[in-house]
């Protein structure tokens, strides 16, 4: 008897820790589909040159790195960044994802895929195509660009 009056509480005490240690299940199949619909969206606001929309997606404190250019940090920063770019007369811009995977926690996220950049110059066209990897964050239960990184297929030109 004295040994079931020790042993209950301390059960009751290990039940306890165990159920506040162990987190609630996260559904990725479903964020994932929500951040490929948001990339999705993005690459929207991007073809319309909507730098509001298309920044918007980033987090304040983000870091863009572009293919054969220095990393740019800060939404700020991007925006004009973003801005020097599309304003560029016949420049056009496009991103597809291929996947999407949401960590088992649920506040990590990444994106594969492949991105399409071309300009109509006084020279002729120019093209450039590659791929790149997104991370998103869940901040405040809202999923935020943080990373965003590309890579060119294409050589660099000779010098």
């Amino acid at each position: 008897m004295k040994t079931l009056r020790f042993a209950l509480p301390a059960f009751v005490l290990a039940a306890g820790i165990l159920a506040c240690s162990s987190p609630a299940p996260v559904d990725t199949g479903s964020d994932a589909s929500e951040i490929a619909e948001m990339d999705s969206l993005w690459n929207a606001a991007v073809q319309a040159k909507d730098l509001e929309r298309a920044t918007g997606f980033f987090s304040p404190n983000a870091i863009e790195m572009p293919a054969n250019a220095p990393a740019i940090t800060g939404r700020d920063a991007i925006r004009q960044w973003m801005s020097d770019m599309l304003s560029q007369s016949g420049v056009t811009v496009s991103f597809k994802a291929d996947s999407a995977v949401v960590a088992t926690s649920g506040d990590l996220a990444y994106v594969r895929g492949s991105y399409h950049v071309s300009q109509q110059t006084p020279d002729g066209a120019h093209e450039d195509h590659g791929k790149y990897v997104t991370v998103w964050e869940k901040i405040n239960g809202d999923w935020q660009v943080v990373v965003d990184i590309s890579n060119s297929d294409l050589p660099l030109p000779n010098p």
